[in-house]
């Protein structure tokens, strides 16, 4: 396995109150290449507009993110700032459901966006029979829809190990 193969795993803050300043700072210490996946949580007390725009502005990789109504970084518990995870390697493949009712979102939905990932884990064992995967989900918390929506996805796709968080306020 080639260091390019190795997943490597960078972390990054900001609690620059400026959206431009607060991003250049955050992805300053993240790897951002081709190969690498970035989760960012983004305090809902930005311009999130500003923000989209920073981002494109600033980032080559693939980038996933959600607000929060408090972040965890190095410095503790905020309530307005940036955190991100940066996930790094070759090997690393993702494809984004963006789910745009959570309240019409049931079984049957779920069942259409398994079979998808069944489709596309079949791809990868062929190519690479040791490819291991996994679900992340990113919901508002707020929505109080989170366990229902986890559930049917659980049950359309058993065996696929889901990870996750949400936000709540």
């Amino acid at each position: 396995m080639t260091t390019q193969d190795k997943l490597q795993i960078f972390h990054s803050h900001s609690e620059k109150e400026d959206e431009e300043l607060a991003i250049q700072e955050l992805f300053g210490n993240l790897n951002l290449s081709s190969d690498s996946i970035t989760i960012i949580f983004i305090s809902s007390l930005y311009n999130l507009e500003e923000i989209q725009e920073s981002i494109r502005k600033h980032s080559k990789g693939k980038i996933l993110g959600c607000t929060s109504s408090g972040e965890i970084s190095s410095t503790g518990y905020q309530k307005h700032s940036i955190s991100a995870i940066s996930l790094c390697s070759r090997r690393l493949k993702e494809k984004t459901y963006l789910i745009k009712d959570v309240n019409e979102f049931g079984l049957e939905n779920a069942e259409k966006i398994s079979g998808d990932i069944q489709d596309q884990l079949e791809h990868y064992k062929r190519i690479v029979p040791s490819f291991e995967a996994f679900g992340l989900l990113l919901i508002d918390g707020l929505s109080i829809k989170e366990e229902r929506i986890a559930s049917n996805l659980h049950a359309a796709n058993p065996t696929l190990p889901f990870i996750g968080g949400l936000c709540r306020g």
